[in-house]
């Protein structure tokens, strides 16, 4: 757990446990957030076992994270104070806890050792590669439902195709962590899920309910709620006529330079369901070819082939060139 994710969660542990957060009471690991049989449980016992947990769990409400562990560490508590000391083998406590120690101890250090081991170079290799190389990249946002066998993933999905609300059905039957939300995944990629989930969703359409999917966790009813294939970070990238960023473009001015005139292109490219982009592009044209990219923006000593602005649906932005200041001016 990064330290952003783990104050946000120490916070919300605050409001569960009745803490007013206020700098002199801001909870810390010593809080004590139970006492059982005269055992103190502490939150930093609570956050040690969230940072060990996998990544699905990212997905649910702090809350209900916070009420589960803390049941799970009162149940434990009540059955240790309750074993006659006879039958305690503090032998094999001991040998089980020096080799959870040294796996503890060992996984840092190879985390470290990972982490210097990828060099500035390595990751502009790599940048270069997937990024720059301007190969559209195919992103994914769905919802699903998770449950035990496919008798009961064909009933779900019969009662979806009679209209029932995806997001309601998921929270009243999916076994899966995203079920308070709905069964919501959020976006990902080619290869971020497990492989038969995520060639079902490569077979999709937008607004698409897939037939029950069994993975190594169970049956998912699938829906597609978007789908993205832009270029992903093509600041950068050079194109033609035949691979080029597309868009609605509105105005075109011509710029005089020293070495050939080349063009400002203004656009709109409507991206998705949830978010717009706004694009300065540029185009110039040699012995009849035409390339679109120029490296002529600059912005903290990185120089770009064209600007892309992209922002929520909810929000509106301008775009335009003013003519008198011969600006490009947005807001």
């Amino acid at each position: 757990m990064n330290l952003s994710k783990k104050i946000f969660f120490v916070a919300i542990l605050a409001t569960t446990i009745g803490l007013p957060i206020v700098a002199q009471d801001v909870p810390t690991s010593e809080t004590v957030v139970a006492i059982v049989e005269g055992k103190k449980i502490k939150l930093g016992h609570i956050i040690s076992i969230v940072e060990t947990l996998p990544a699905q769990y990212a997905d649910v409400v702090a809350n209900d994270l916070y009420e589960g562990i803390l049941d799970q560490l009162i149940q434990q508590t009540l059955l240790v104070v309750n074993v006659p000391a006879k039958k305690i083998n503090e032998k094999r406590i001991s040998l089980v806890m020096e080799n959870e120690r040294r796996a503890l101890i060992s996984s840092n250090a190879l985390s470290d050792i990972t982490q210097e081991a990828v060099t500035e170079s390595a990751l502009q290799d790599l940048y270069e590669d997937l990024i720059l190389s301007g190969e559209p990249l195919l992103e994914f946002y769905a919802s699903h439902i998770l449950v035990d066998t496919e008798e009961e993933a064909k009933n779900i999905l019969m009662v979806s195709k009679e209209g029932s609300n995806f997001s309601d059905l998921a929270k009243e039957n999916s076994t899966g962590p995203s079920a308070s939300n709905g069964g919501d995944l959020g976006w990902f990629g080619r290869g971020s899920m497990v492989s038969e989930f995520d060639e079902a969703v490569s077979q999709m359409k937008v607004g698409d309910i897939s037939g029950p999917v069994k993975t190594q966790f169970g049956w998912h009813i699938i829906k597609l709620n978007d789908q993205s294939d832009s270029y992903l970070n093509p600041q950068f990238k050079k194109m033609n006529n035949e691979n080029w960023f597309g868009a609605l473009y509105f105005d075109i001015q011509k710029v005089k330079s020293k070495k050939s005139p080349y063009y400002l292109l203004l656009g709109w490219d409507g991206n998705s369901n949830y978010t717009t982009k706004k694009i300065i592009e540029t185009l110039i044209i040699y012995d009849e070819s035409v390339q679109f990219g120029l490296p002529v923006f600059n912005y903290e000593d990185q120089t770009s082939n064209r600007v892309i602005f992209e922002y929520s649906k909810e929000v509106v932005m301008s775009l335009r060139y003013h003519k008198k200041q011969t600006q490009i001016v947005f807001d």
